[in-house]
């Protein structure tokens, strides 16, 4: 009840309306901690877990960050039960469900999981869905597959893209990519969907169309820049240093980028002089000035894709 920005100041100092913290401590003692929600759900630690991660079962008291699958929090036993009332809710009874019903383990297996297709429940999207009769539990309820295939069909973003699909229109390598989207003291430079957005899909990483169009429209690569001037790389490297500073290091990114906007402009200066083709050098058979890359965080490693080139 006491404001999360209010350390400075003395508890001693905080009153509370009593009937309000009555209710509250009332709601606290009637609760369990996380790691015991799933023996009232009557699910897996794993899926209950994943519940909690996404908000659908919420501890009275607050719970830091990650805090999953702990002995802390407060999981009010009223609200699990109208969590499971809801889950119930228009699902006919049967004593024996028809042999295509599965649990949810097995539903959840291939494109879908058990946040998704448990809010599809709650939606009233799931009709084929049945209870066993003397169960008022997850384990009780049985889902249809074809159902759930059929949502997870109308579910698909073709909007939004894994990191190694992105590297194609941005012309450079999946490594690349990664530390785009990576923070390193400021914003990244290529913004990632939000985790709210990708849930059901495959993978933890994945940018959306408007935002490479954004990144393209804002920014580009040596390559790039190469290609509008008519000049091999190495040759339009020589031609814009000194005259156009990369965004910022090449050994940072793996790739030199500039501003789009000042390279238009430096063309505009250039006039028509720049449209010589140039060869490439000996040694150097893409014409790309290769920097060291470090080797990759633990936090990129978690995006999921392989790296590789795929120039």
């Amino acid at each position: 009840m006491i404001p999360a920005d209010s350390d400075a100041e003395a508890l001693n100092q905080w009153v509370f309306p009593a009937e309000e913290g009555e209710r509250l401590i009332g709601r606290i003692l009637a609760s369990i901690p996380q790691n015991r929600i799933r023996t009232v759900l009557g699910c897996s630690r794993t899926q209950a877990e994943q519940l909690a991660a996404a908000g659908m079962v919420r501890s009275v008291v607050p719970v830091a960050e990650r805090g999953i699958g702990l002995s802390v929090g407060a999981d009010n036993r009223g609200a699990l039960t109208e969590f499971l009332v809801g889950l119930w809710a228009g699902v006919p009874v049967v004593a024996e469900p028809p042999a295509e019903l599965v649990d949810l383990t097995l539903a959840a297996k291939g494109r879908s999981s058990t946040v998704e297709i448990l809010r599809w429940q709650l939606e009233g999207r799931l009709r084929k869905t049945r209870r066993l009769g003397s169960s008022y539990r997850i384990d009780g309820l049985r889902f249809c597959q074809d159902e759930i295939r059929a949502l997870t069909r109308g579910r698909s973003r073709p909007d939004l893209h894994r990191l190694i699909i992105v590297a194609v229109p941005l012309g450079v390598d999946l490594k690349v990519v990664k530390r785009l989207v990576t923070a390193d003291g400021s914003a990244p430079r290529l913004a990632l969907v939000p985790p709210q957005d990708c849930l059901g899909l495959r993978g933890k990483a994945y940018v959306s169309t408007a935002e490479i169009n954004r990144f393209k429209s804002d920014y580009l690569t040596l390559g790039r820049a190469a290609e509008a001037i008519g000049m091999h790389p190495s040759a339009a490297k020589t031609l814009l240093d000194g005259s156009l500073a990369p965004v910022c290091d090449p050994a940072v990114l793996g790739v030199r980028l500039y501003w789009r906007q000042d390279f238009e402009a430096f063309l505009a200066r250039s006039g028509a002089s720049i449209s010589v083709q140039a060869e490439p050098r000996e040694g150097d058979p893409d014409g790309t000035k290769m920097v060291a890359i470090p080797s990759e965080t633990a936090g990129m490693a978690a995006f999921g894709e392989i790296d590789g080139s795929i120039r």
